[in-house]
């Protein structure tokens, strides 16, 4: 389990199948099959949705992937960044973990430089429609200390937040969720999900030995 992404580029590696020049929020496969009922579609060519573009990106940059396809998003994402600063609190975050993998630094950190406004001082994001609680919390967005979220929050609140993070742990060694399971066995899932991630960071931040 890595704390942070490899400080060196991985080789670059040819991937295949990828038509698309962006990715929708949920494809038309989807139909017919079990699912939350956020990712239904009536559209057989759904719209491009920056959250799910971004996440994609952000990984295949960290990957070392070289595909036209990746090419294409990263322009998408690019282009679509102003958003960025007004949109869904769950677009944000995939959109900074996007400015974080993306190779060009210069104009990466411009555009987190834009968004810091957006941050409240407690660096708490209410997710519109989400549930009455459910919120995105600093670690959410700088998972660790060179993330280039980390330079959206102050030193005290992200301690603040790895103080919190440490206590939540469960009495069974995980960790769960605040937000919509859409079924039991999600919410379970889920937890092994969030448990790995707690423990990325708590580590990253030097809080586990």
């Amino acid at each position: 389990m890595r704390s942070e992404p490899p400080t060196a580029r991985s080789p670059p590696v040819r991937s295949t199948g990828w038509r698309r020049s962006r990715g929708p929020f949920a494809l038309p496969t989807a139909r017919g099959w079990p699912r939350a009922p956020w990712f239904e579609t009536i559209d057989d060519d759904p719209p491009s949705s920056l959250l799910m573009t971004a996440a994609i990106a952000a990984a295949a940059h960290r990957l070392g992937l070289d595909h036209p396809w990746l090419d294409r998003a990263t322009d998408y994402c690019w282009e679509h960044a102003g958003e960025l600063a007004q949109g869904h609190a769950y677009t944000l975050r995939n959109g900074v973990d996007f400015l974080d993998a993306v190779p060009d630094r210069t104009r990466a950190d411009a555009v987190v430089a834009t968004v810091a406004a957006r941050i409240p001082p407690d660096g708490l994001l209410r997710v519109e429609g989400g549930t009455e609680d459910e919120l995105l919390r600093p670690l959410d967005l700088a998972p660790w200390p060179g993330h280039a979220g980390r330079r959206l929050y102050s030193d005290d609140v992200i301690e603040r937040e790895l103080d919190r993070l440490a206590a939540e742990q469960r009495d069974d060694g995980g960790w769960t969720v605040d937000f919509l399971a859409w079924n039991p066995v999600a919410a379970w899932e889920w937890r092994g999900f969030v448990t790995v991630l707690a423990l990325r960071t708590l580590r990253a931040y030097g809080r586990l030995r």
